[in-house]
């Protein structure tokens, strides 16, 4: 009885070992296979040889075994898979941790919009946009000019910086992702889509948190809407804190997962074991004309576990995000990665590193910081029927970092009691506020001058608090201050009821929204498409490239023949990402290419290119013929000195 009992368990382990034994011996065949059908290293191209292809099936059927033993794995374990689910999504955090992740994104945002990048596209011909995937029926009907352009750049920049300070956070956050679209969008319109959709899929997420309840604006007037019910202590540790930070870590997570997924797929092992990442790294540098001071291309027993690690990082990253042990370590590896890949290959997602920030404890930290910094215990003693005390003190906390000063009414006697104040007297701390250190007392503005130096947001104006002239002026308007103070003897109340019900509702429309984000780009994400806006699948590098490459030569011609050089002018009108976009869309046989927009032919492109190049030059008048050519061009640093390998000529236009 006991053995049909336990069949279904020993069944299921059987099966899991079964799919763990066949998902190693596919990839162990792949590896094998190295022996007997070996890749011709720096050939020109490894694509399309029967080794690949030999290799390329028995990767996709080990990917496809261990999918289903994760699979059966979950299944298996069903209470553990529910318990790290349950703790992912119902963990709760202090709002500190996400006010910090507020404020260093906005302040990345702030920093990433580049007017003039964004009006020099804004003056580009409608001949020269490509419209992003699923767009082409909109893109002809967008205003794009220069005034327009401007405009939302400023009022991006305007909205950022009010959801930095939490103006208004969550109207100013909602006026960054709809103006965001379409301010950031412009640059992704001519040719080059670059990939910084999390910018705008981030701060719909912290539009639908409270992310402004702490070290805002909005938290201080929130602040004095507390302390007139009688509370001043902050918000407590909430889970409506802690979901927007996960469904961060979410995002960052689908960001990875399909371009490393996608490598694997299309390529196979041969991404990792052949001299595949070797060519992308000289194709960036072509395309960068620099090569790196450390050529890490001569040291295959490094390139190819780099290359390894990177698609084990991307795939893995999105699930150890559930397991808190390896979140530190994730997010060590996926900053140091991001560094790594800036410094070979002039690659920057600064803006995700920024992200990283999420992954901090901040209260925990700030707060040992603080008993570093602070070792003995500092007490503010203030009258809690005093609605100008209440509102000062409620304010200061909004702002107390270090959480090293403790707040006592004067009216609490028990609390007096707990914290050995009784022996101040009893009618000063019901007169002034009082800051108390050991045996070291100060009152009035002297009070708050003392507890200034233990909130960080104060320092900057510490010194001017010391200098005679600005004292008394300080130590006038609080004499004036207290001297108009009302006393309110209303019993404290914390209004609960209504704080839960706003925040679950937020929190639904965090879940709603977040997951439709995240889901909503999985299609894009499975098929590959990376030249769209606002969802797309991020750069794979999926691509098993060769040792050459294609590109677009422009070469005027005087009247005797003479060769005029306009590159330099052409550099000034389109900033070189989307002039190589654009190359790639004209050069429609590069393997990378994908032309969404085929009614424009190659022909009007080249003369709308032409038009541009020559819009602001002296030399214009010089030309009578311009050839465009289709060059070939050999990435290894060292036959740089040979190009180009080949040049055809697509088009000549006549002046």
């Amino acid at each position: 009885m006991q053995i049909q009992q336990n069949l279904p368990k020993i069944l299921n382990e059987r099966v899991l070992w079964i799919t763990a034994l066949l998902t190693a011996l596919c990839l162990a065949a792949g590896l094998v296979s190295y022996f007997f059908l070996p890749v011709e290293f720096g050939s020109t191209t490894i694509a399309n040889n029967f080794g690949q292809q030999f290799r390329l099936a028995f990767s996709r059927t080990g990917f496809v075994f261990l999918f289903i033993y994760l699979l059966l794995l979950a299944t298996h374990n069903r209470e553990w898979s529910q318990q790290i689910f349950s703790n992912f999504f119902n963990a709760v955090t202090y709002p500190l941790n996400l006010a910090v992740f507020r404020i260093f994104f906005f302040a990345a945002l702030c920093q990433w919009i580049d007017l003039g990048t964004t009006l020099r596209l804004s003056r580009l011909p409608a001949e020269l946009r490509v419209a992003p995937f699923g767009l082409e029926w909109l893109t002809p009907i967008i205003p794009i000019n220069e005034p327009l352009a401007r405009f939302a750049c400023y009022l991006l920049f305007l909205a950022s910086f009010a959801a930095l300070i939490g103006l208004f956070t969550s109207i100013s956050a909602w006026v960054t992702v709809i103006v965001g679209v379409y301010a950031l969008g412009i640059p992704q319109l001519y040719g080059n889509v670059g990939h910084y959709h999390h910018l705008i899929w981030i701060a719909a997420i912290l539009a639908a948190s409270r992310c402004g309840d702490y070290f805002s604006c909005d938290a201080v007037f929130a602040a004095w809407k507390r302390a007139d019910r009688g509370v001043v202590a902050p918000p407590a540790a909430s889970q409506a804190y802690a979901l927007p930070l996960r469904f961060v870590w979410l995002v960052i997570g689908s960001v990875y997962f399909f371009p490393g997924v996608r490598k694997f797929w299309i390529s196979g092992l041969d991404w990792v074991f052949t001299d595949n990442f070797r060519y992308h790294l000289y194709r960036k540098w072509l395309e960068n004309h620099w090569v790196p001071g450390f050529r890490v291309d001569n040291y295959p027993a490094l390139f190819m576990p780099m290359a390894l690690s990177a698609i084990l990082f991307e795939a893995a990253f999105i699930f150890l995000v559930f397991l808190p042990r390896f979140r530190p370590w994730i997010a060590l590896i996926g900053f140091s990665f991001h560094s790594a890949v800036e410094f070979i290959m002039r690659i920057s997602f600064w803006t995700l590193q920024v992200c990283y920030v999420s992954f901090v404890n901040w209260y925990g930290l700030l707060k040992w910081v603080g008993l570093r910094f602070y070792p003995r215990d500092m007490y503010v003693v203030y009258n809690g029927n005093d609605k100008l005390f209440r509102r000062a003190i409620a304010t200061i906390r909004v702002f107390d970092l270090f959480d090293r000063i403790t707040y006592v009414n004067a009216l609490d006697k028990p609390a007096l009691a707990a914290h050995n104040l009784t022996w101040l007297d009893p009618g000063g701390i019901l007169a002034d506020v009082h800051t108390v250190v050991s045996q070291s007392t100060w009152k009035g503005f002297a009070a708050y001058r003392a507890l200034s130096f233990r909130v960080p947001i104060f320092w900057p104006i510490l010194p001017l608090l010391y200098i005679p002239p600005v004292l008394a002026v300080c130590d006038r308007i609080y004499c004036t201050m207290t001297g108009s103070r009302t006393c309110d003897l209303r019993q404290t109340t914390s209004n609960l009821d209504d704080f839960r019900a706003n925040q679950v509702w937020r929190s639904r429309t965090l879940v709603v929204l977040s997951t439709f984000l995240i889901f909503v780009n999985v299609p894009f994400g499975i098929a590959g498409i990376k030249s769209a806006w606002p969802f797309a699948c991020y750069p794979t590098f999926e691509v098993i490239l060769g040792a050459q490459r294609q590109t677009l030569e422009i070469v005027p011609l005087g009247a005797s023949g003479e060769i005029i050089n306009l590159n330099q002018t052409l550099k000034q009108e389109i900033p070189f990402n989307s002039y190589r976009g654009m190359v790639r869309h004209i050069l429609t046989g590069s393997e990378e290419s994908l032309v969404i927009d085929r009614d424009m032919g190659q022909e009007d492109r080249l003369k709308a290119l032409w038009q541009v190049a020559t819009r602001n030059s002296d030399q214009s008048n010089e030309i009578v013929t311009v050839q465009f050519y289709r060059v070939t061009l050999w990435s290894p640093p060292e036959k740089w000195e040979e190009n180009p390998a080949s040049r055809e000529l697509l088009f000549e236009l006549q002046v």
